[in-house]
């Protein structure tokens, strides 16, 4: 049995996801084509409260960075504010607080 491609990305994204000891939830059919598990984990630790300076000093990256991948995903969902793609994947239960 073949797996589709978008099922292993997927996968994989859930297995390093948990390796990281994240709190992440991904549903296969509600994730935007495209999406990465990077946004998805930026996004989870804004939601937690953390600021761009935490996250980049956690994630070991630039700001510069951890703001690129937001507006990535922000862009990706159709929205233009950073706490509307939050709300958007709290919603679809893609991220948890």
């Amino acid at each position: 049995m073949r797996l589709r491609p978008e099922i292993m990305r997927n996968a994989l994204v859930i297995f390093l996801l948990r390796r990281k000891r994240m709190r992440v939830c991904i549903l296969y059919r509600m994730i935007p084509r495209g999406f990465s598990g990077r946004e998805l984990e930026i996004l989870g630790l804004y939601a937690r409260g953390l600021t761009t300076k935490e996250i980049s000093g956690k994630l070991h990256i630039s700001c510069g960075i951890v703001l690129s991948h937001v507006n990535h995903a922000s862009r990706k969902l159709g929205v233009s504010r950073r706490v509307d793609a939050i709300r958007i994947c709290l919603q679809r239960h893609l991220i948890h607080r």
